[in-house]
């Protein structure tokens, strides 16, 4: 039995791509020959492990309230999203908890702070080079140093994502930065600043959350300036196999520094890029070669980061790179991608891969992933 936890009912499903998705879940599910469950994290709680109270998929293809006091070899799929986390905030850690206790095979864990996930990721030789220059939990002192070195600078909470609270720091003179941050808190910050405010500016930020530094990548860029680049969604698929699920181009806002679909971006999808597509990314140096070098690196991030988490079965690579560099770097991972940047025959694709990794983990994985 598959059991996905979400904070949306299927029942409850009126945007058409929710439906879809939930419908070719179950379709797929019932390919594999394991019933599917949608369940919130409170009833999934309060079942778990002995039952589950649900919407069970019916190869009719219509929902039906259930309660299953017994379940055979369940696997849960945490899909759980920002939205629902917020939510179900007591229900989720309560259900995170059963999880634990049970042991039951689960999969689709929320990654650990960024520092923890990059810290694995720099200890592997294969992918080590990938991330950009990184310095974890700088001082504001430090990291004004790390700005003369590095030429520009970027900070970056340990949690978040969408470029909420993220600052770019430039360097201008001996005495002076540039600072932007669009999403800063609910602020939005372009200006030039002396050490004492840049200062100020940082231990404010620290105080709220702990911080990273990161080297910046100047971005590629598309003909009218706008900074660009490759959100790499990956999948571990039915035999325990990465693979490239999408490439989506994220194209930012105009002025913007940071290309997040949530932040105003705009994106457009190159797995299966077109001759007119290619034509156009031309004038930002991104060809074949580019795109296959960003799924690469994106797949073997994947894996490695698999061998510290291996109930990792997705992953969101941001993938960046300057035109005048024959490199790509990762400068970002998410294990709950957004499937609202994925065309349908994506979306349905990353649905199938689901109930596929579901599959294999009921059958190759018993009782190790939590």
């Amino acid at each position: 039995m598959l059991i996905t936890v979400t904070g949306t009912t299927p029942v409850a499903a009126r945007p058409r791509r929710r439906v879809l998705w939930f419908q070719t879940l179950g379709e797929a599910a019932a390919a594999y020959d394991m019933p599917l469950v949608v369940t919130p994290p409170d009833l999934a709680a309060a079942g778990l492990p002995d039952g589950v109270t649900g919407w069970a998929w019916e190869r009719s293809g219509t929902w039906r309230r259930a309660r299953m006091a017994h379940v055979a070899q369940p696997v849960v799929y945490d899909a759980m999203y920002l939205k629902d986390l917020q939510r179900h905030r007591m229900a989720y850690r309560r259900l995170r908890e059963t999880l634990d206790r049970s042991r039951l095979v689960a999969f689709n864990p929320v990654l650990p702070a960024k520092d923890q996930v990059y810290r694995v990721i720099l200890a592997d030789d294969s992918v080590r080079t990938a991330l950009p220059p990184t310095r974890f939990h700088p001082s504001p002192e430090e990291l004004l140093d790390l700005s003369e070195v590095w030429g520009a600078v970027w900070w970056k909470p340990v949690y978040g994502s969408g470029g909420r609270n993220m600052l770019f720091i430039r360097p201008l003179s001996r005495r002076r930065w540039y600072v932007t941050g669009e999403r800063f808190f609910g602020q939005m910050i372009h200006r030039d600043v002396d050490r004492e405010q840049l200062l100020a500016l940082l231990a404010y930020s620290q105080r709220r959350r702990p911080y990273m530094a990161q080297g910046h990548i100047p971005l590629w860029r598309t003909e009218d300036g706008r900074h660009l680049d490759l959100r790499v969604t990956v999948q571990c698929n039915a035999c325990g196999v990465w693979e490239v699920l999408a490439v989506t181009a994220r194209r930012g806002p105009p002025g913007a520094m940071v290309t997040n679909y949530h932040a105003g971006g705009r994106v457009e999808s190159l797995t299966h890029p077109t001759a007119v597509q290619l034509s156009r990314l031309a004038s930002a140096c991104i060809d074949e070669a580019v795109l296959d070098r960003a799924r690469a690196q994106a797949l073997q991030v994947a894996r490695v980061l698999q061998r510290a988490y291996p109930a990792l079965g997705v992953l969101g690579v941001d993938v960046g790179g300057s035109p005048d560099e024959e490199w790509c770097y990762v400068y970002d991972l998410n294990s709950r991608p957004g499937r609202d940047i994925l065309t349908d025959d994506e979306l349905a694709g990353f649905a199938r891969g689901v109930a596929g990794f579901a599959h294999y983990l009921r059958h190759e994985m018993p009782r190790r992933c939590r």
